[in-house]
């Protein structure tokens, strides 16, 4: 057997006249497992369309709906293979889908570092919060067009070895895709070691206000999403590697569980707890801390002549800029 298999001759094969061995996967697809990944995205896809918007989360928005417009392309072309196993249209566009739609969601994920270092403190930080949102966005879709490139090759190839040439280059955009996925986590994880070990030193600022709980439920569930996300990558690199016609690549229960749930269980938390919503709680956080701090002070002036209306207006100022600041940042 090829490690990439490609039917020859099929064309006309149906269900009825063909063993499913000559099948691009040697099983039929279950359609109602798909079309619930179907419906489960398309409701994602609304609802971080209407948080978007509503929190005005414009880049994680779109990369987000992106992401889950992949997946419903994706599932609905397995749903197709359930109907025709022998024709490669529908299999092509699953294998290119689910291949890229998870980097679009990593790159939303990416663009979240910033408000997180913010809350938190820069100073900590190896690098300035954006750049690590360069570097990663950069990556991502390094990782973006080798898996489009791969794909792309295989669908148009007309060789056996052809077809071989793009999924290799699909494995090595999965490859990357792991390998940044690997930096972002262990520079995450050097940034977070840091901020506790220097919890009670960081000058900033920002990093003086507590965080709120709702807050560090978007924390926890962005490291989720990034968990998911990355084993998602480790399987379907083992699933393509082994190729096609190996036990991994035609276990449709194991497909189901590290790509489907891995990928929607990340948006999901992704939805629960949205970057807008976290931040509009944390500005709220910032500014009951900012109101209790001006409060103390204000208590301690003794000087009949203390100009009242200038010290309001300046606090007034000083809330203002402190809500637009985070505002400007729940705006990923």
């Amino acid at each position: 057997m090829q490690p990439y298999y490609k039917p020859v001759g099929t064309n006309l094969c149906t269900i009825e006249t063909c063993s499913l061995n000559l099948a691009y996967v040697r099983y039929l697809p279950s359609l109602a497992g798909n079309e619930f990944f179907v419906v489960l995205f398309a409701v994602l896809a609304a609802v971080q369309l209407v948080l978007g918007i509503r929190h005005r989360a414009w880049r994680f928005m779109v990369a987000m709906i992106i992401g889950c417009i992949g997946e419903i392309f994706g599932y609905a072309a397995r749903c197709g293979m359930h109907y025709q196993p022998f024709s490669e249209e529908p299999f092509m566009i699953y294998l290119i889908c689910l291949a890229i739609a998870p980097a679009f969601l990593s790159a939303a994920i990416y663009f979240c570092l910033d408000g997180i270092m913010t809350v938190f403190g820069a100073e900590a930080s190896r690098f300035q919060p954006r750049t690590y949102s360069f570097i990663f966005i950069t990556c991502d879709a390094i990782a973006l067009v080798l898996q489009g490139i791969g794909g792309a090759l295989s669908a148009t190839a007309t060789t056996l070895q052809g077809i071989e040439r793009g999924i290799d280059v699909i494995i090595a955009g999965l490859y990357w895709q792991v390998f940044s996925m690997t930096l972002f986590i262990a520079l995450v994880l050097e940034y977070a070691w840091v901020v506790w070990r220097k919890r009670g030193e960081v000058a900033s600022e920002s990093a003086k206000v507590r965080p709120s709980g709702c807050f560090r439920a978007y924390v926890a569930c962005l490291s989720l999403a990034v968990l998911f996300i990355y084993t998602r990558c480790a399987f379907r690199i083992a699933e393509l590697s082994d190729g096609f016609g190996s036990a991994l690549a035609n276990d449709e229960v194991l497909l189901m569980v590290f790509e489907g749930a891995m990928v929607s269980t990340a948006v999901v938390l992704l939805s629960i707890c949205h970057p807008g919503i976290a931040m509009r709680g944390q500005s709220q956080v910032r500014d009951s801390d900012s109101l209790a701090s001006t409060g103390s002070v204000t208590s301690l002036q003794t000087d009949p002549r203390l100009d009242t209306q200038s010290s309001k207006k300046g606090f007034s100022v000083s809330i203002s800029s402190t809500r637009s600041s985070m505002s400007d940042i729940a705006n990923v």
